[in-house]
């Protein structure tokens, strides 16, 4: 696990699982990952996600880790219940979703290595994930260069 400073100040002296311990996901966000994953092109995404993927082309990002990076891209203000307008609360949210998709990602391939990539910002809160490919990072390897954004990085 690795996150930027802007990260480590949000979420105070907790580390990820504890920050985000108690938090339910809405009806949206379990429902998204009920539907579990698909291999498409050679990337794995969301089954949720599958018609976005089917939409664009693999060819069009500079490496199939962009491409699953795009296609499993989850907006989490966009899939609450109800609106949160408080960054934090919607961090835990973000955070809540993004251990859930990494249990889920092990159990599921559990000789793949995965990356669940969690970005938050005073406009939102995103979650993506992609599989561990050599010569491909989607993140620069600097977490700390993204200065309006705070990032953690969760591995399987």
């Amino acid at each position: 696990m690795r996150m930027n400073q802007q990260m480590r100040n949000n979420i105070g002296q907790s580390n990820p699982p504890d920050f985000a311990q108690g938090e339910k996901l809405p009806k949206a966000l379990s429902q998204l990952l009920a539907q579990g994953f698909t291999k498409l092109d050679g990337a794995i995404v969301f089954t949720a996600a599958r018609k976005i993927g089917e939409n664009v082309e693999p060819k069009n990002f500079p490496d199939l880790t962009g491409f699953e990076c795009f296609v499993n891209h989850i907006h989490i203000e966009d899939q609450l219940d109800r609106p949160i307008s408080n960054e934090i609360a919607l961090l835990r949210q973000g955070i809540a979703f993004a251990l859930e998709t990494k249990t889920r990602l092990f159990s599921k391939f559990p000789r793949k290595h995965f990356k669940v990539i969690v970005a938050s910002t005073t406009d939102g809160c995103g979650v993506r994930f992609h599989l561990n490919r050599p010569g491909e990072e989607w993140l620069a390897s600097d977490l700390d260069s993204y200065a309006k954004e705070a990032i953690l990085v969760l591995e399987t």
